[in-house]
Formats: C-alpha cells, structure tokens, sequence
C-alpha cells in the first residue's frame, strides 16, 4: 500500500487494514448508480492509495479515511469510508478520478 501525505498525516504509515467487507450508505448507491459503478462486496485496501484520514475532535482517533484504488486504464475509485474497525467498513460515497488527477486536496479557495 502506498501512502501519500505521510509527512502531514503521519498516522497513514499505520493503516494496513487488507481486504475489507463494504457496506453502502444510500447516497453513495445512489451516486454509484449514476456514475455507473458497480459496488464491490468486498476492496483490497493495500492495492490502493490512503490519500486522507479523518479525526474524531476529542480522541484523534481515525474514524473516516479516503482511498484510492485503480479502476481500469483511465481511472481511479475514490472511496471515503467510515473506519470502524468493525468487520466491515462503511462506504460513504465513491467517485471515479482521472489518473493524473493528483491534486492534495480540494483547492476550496478560486
């Protein structure tokens, strides 16, 4: 697994969570459905990319986390997930990215 941002985010380095069983909220079916995705059952965390983590205010703890898997020639799956550490991680929404499209993080200020 490739891990980007490690020098901002150094908890990524521990994130090795394998293959993961998915469940899906009804927004991210419903957006999944218009972009013609199919959803998985189950994702291979380590052929992806952790491009970011989220934090619970109080504990610091993961508790969302942003993936990147290859999905053909083209593109790439981006998955935000809900990090439980239950059997299975909660898909929150996913979306297709061109390869080259790289950037950090989303640019919130034009």
């Amino acid at each position: 697994m490739e891990c980007r941002n490690i020098k901002y985010y150094p908890e990524l380095k521990d994130i090795d969570i394998g293959i993961v069983k998915l469940r899906y909220s009804n927004h991210a079916l419903y957006r999944m459905r218009q972009r013609g995705i199919r959803p998985l059952k189950e994702i291979d965390i380590k052929k992806g990319t952790v491009v970011e983590t989220y934090h619970e205010l109080n504990t610091g703890r993961i508790n969302k986390i942003t993936v990147r898997i290859r999905y053909n020639k083209e593109y790439d799956k981006v998955y935000v997930l809900n990090y439980s550490g239950r059997e299975y991680l909660f898909v929150i929404t996913c979306w297709l990215n061109h390869i080259n499209d790289n950037h950090a993080t989303l640019k919130l200020k034009k």
